[in-house]
């Protein structure tokens, strides 16, 4: 069959699955590419497939709806960087461990592997974004897939000014997180110039910010902040970095949507060490939350030992600090009390998660905790409106107007393709009842379009479909 994506997939009698190389849209080159030899039916078989086809338009985009947790992992060290990632829902309780049927992720078009790393969950436009590591620490490209595995590619991710040419810059690409305003984080290092001959040292840690990233359709144009991490419980950690200062050591981030701060679980290792010291750090702004102007590292003095290192980490809607590590365990840090200072002990939550002993993941989660100076109502509300002229044609403007808004804040107003892709956001809109909106679509191709309406805080939103006729 062809499916909605223009990908050629074949199905044999003894349950293997492959694909023809190339896309419907841009012609199949004859190449052929298995996906899987053993999807699990009996063998032999006879079976069928079928489809809407490449650009149903009775299909919506598949869009996140939050509460979610997910993850991307890929079998093998960092040395495999070949081997394909898939995406998985995470069971912020028990652990569990479930595939998300549709992968593996690829470069649009082709059968390569995308090797996706430090994804977060956008709320805004409900897609997952994330940096691809493309075999060179230089080499960090800003990406985002829907959960139907339908990837964008924009640019690559410039590092911080570097100090000379002897001392780079890195963009760590292992460690990203997305706020709850449509703004993507990641961490990179500044290096220098260490004892022996061509030994580099870490200079200086920094936080990187892409702003509304539903809006960025090329390269990202990141801001930097420095990060003090003169705190005394962080000697052993920063000092495990000189070992390596290529990798910044931070494995992923987690934002905290009530805290307005940055989780993560460091695991390194001293000179003796036989297993990994597990460590809680917290990346706090300096400025205040909604200006800062530098972070500051702060370490947990608790060490916890393990045998493996983090893989990723996330805040599940319960509270709870998430780890996975890299031999497949799914271990917590639960809140304490009411609070968020996660001073608890580590304990396993799943050790059977069925995924292979070594992996490669990231954790990203949209969670419906919220700072206490946001809308506490606990459910999400609706924002009604309708469209007109619907179908619209070519040089006509859609106008919207909102009939039932709950939510007392600015909204975004976002218009995507039936792929899922934004080709329209419009910010900081104040939707009052009775009020109208009128938008250009003068731009956009003939075909199905969606119209979401959506408040800073995820909370209140709507959406409606128009047909845009030229």
């Amino acid at each position: 069959m062809i499916d909605k994506t223009g990908k050629f997939t074949v199905l044999f009698t003894d349950g293997s699955f492959g694909m023809v190389n190339g896309n419907a849209s841009t012609g199949f080159t004859g190449g052929f590419t298995m996906i899987t030899t053993n999807t699990g039916l009996p063998n032999p078989l006879r079976g069928d497939m079928g489809s809407c086809g490449q650009g149903s338009p009775n299909i919506e985009p598949p869009t996140i709806n939050c509460p979610v947790n997910y993850a991307v992992v890929r079998a093998g060290t960092n040395a495999d960087i070949t081997n394909p990632y898939s995406i998985y829902t995470v069971n912020g309780t028990t652990g569990a461990i479930t595939l998300v049927p549709g992968g593996p992720l690829l470069y649009p078009g082709t059968s390569q592997t995308l090797q996706i790393n430090g994804i977060g969950v956008n709320k805004l436009d409900g897609l997952i974004y994330g940096m691809a590591f493309e075999g060179s620490l230089n080499t960090a490209r800003f990406v985002k897939t829907d959960a139907a595995y339908n990837v964008t590619l924009m640019g690559m991710i410039q590092p911080p000014p570097q100090n000379s040419l002897l001392a780079p810059s890195f963009v760590n690409s292992a460690a990203g997180t997305m706020d709850n305003n449509g703004n993507f984080y990641f961490t990179a290092v500044t290096t220098k110039a260490g004892n022996g001959p061509g030994e580099l040292v870490i200079d200086k840690l920094w936080l990187g910010k892409i702003a509304n990233v539903s809006s960025v359709t090329g390269t990202p144009t990141p801001v930097y902040y420095e990060v003090d991490w003169s705190g005394n419980p962080c000697k052993d950690f920063i000092s495990s970095l000189n070992n390596d200062p290529i990798n910044s050591g931070i494995k992923d981030l987690f934002y905290h949507p009530v805290t307005r701060t940055f989780f993560t679980y460091a695991t390194y290792k001293l000179a003796g060490d036989n297993q990994y010291r597990g460590q809680m750090l917290e990346l706090k702004p300096i400025g205040g939350p909604n200006s800062p102007n530098s972070y500051r590292l702060h370490c947990n003095d608790k060490i916890e030992m393990h045998d493996a290192e983090t893989s990723g980490v996330m805040v599940t809607n319960e509270g709870a600090f998430l780890i996975l590590l890299i031999d497949g365990t799914v271990g917590l840090i639960p809140r304490t009390g009411n609070s968020f200072n996660y001073s608890g002990d580590y304990v396993d939550l799943n050790k059977s998660t069925g995924l292979p002993p070594v992996i490669r993941a990231d954790l990203g989660s949209c969670t419906d905790l919220q700072h206490p100076s946001e809308n506490s109502g606990g459910q999400k509300a609706s924002i009604n409106f309708s469209l007109r002229p619907n179908p619209i044609a070519f040089n006509q403007d859609l106008v919207i107007r909102w009939t039932s808004v709950s939510n007392t804040g600015p909204v975004s107003v976002l218009i995507y393709d039936n792929n899922g892709t934004v080709v329209r956001r419009i910010g900081n809109v104040i939707a009052i009842e009775g009020d109208q909106l009128s938008i250009s679509v003068a731009n956009l191709a003939s075909g199905i379009y969606y119209v979401q309406a959506i408040s800073s805080d995820g909370r209140s939103q709507g959406k409606m479909k128009f047909i845009k006729m030229n």
